[in-house]
């Protein structure tokens, strides 16, 4: 079964994943309902993560900080301490805001649902 193809409903505010859950529901039992939930969750987390990551380094104004990380990557030997230190630190900050993406997705899913029998509703605005 590809997940991928219900990414589509979650990302429409008219459904979210509470559509992708009861879609699921008509066909199979709780316990695949749940678990295949959590997958098409786990693949929202992973792809806008994966955006985030994406478009800070296409931004002109971050793409020296990301050829800079990339190349302090690549000599983890640095001896100077202060440059190591600063490379740590700069990856606990990447991993803070891997976590606040994730938790900005699960802000979108909880969120109520638009209404999709509302014909005014313009899902481009």
């Amino acid at each position: 079964m590809g997940i991928s193809r219900y990414i589509y409903a979650v990302l429409d505010p008219r459904y979210k994943l509470r559509y992708v859950r009861f879609s699921f529901a008509q066909v199979y039992e709780n316990t695949m309902v749940e678990e295949l939930t959590e997958r098409v969750k786990f693949k929202l987390i992973h792809l806008y993560g994966h955006y985030v990551n994406k478009d800070s380094c296409a931004n002109v104004a971050t793409s020296s900080a990301c050829q800079a990380s990339q190349a302090m990557e690549i000599d983890e030997n640095e001896e100077d301490a202060s440059k190591l230190w600063a490379f740590q630190y700069k990856k606990h900050l990447e991993k803070e805001d891997s976590i606040k993406n994730k938790l900005e997705v699960e802000r979108f899913l909880v969120e109520n649902c638009e209404d999709p029998s509302n014909s005014s509703f313009d899902i481009l605005a």
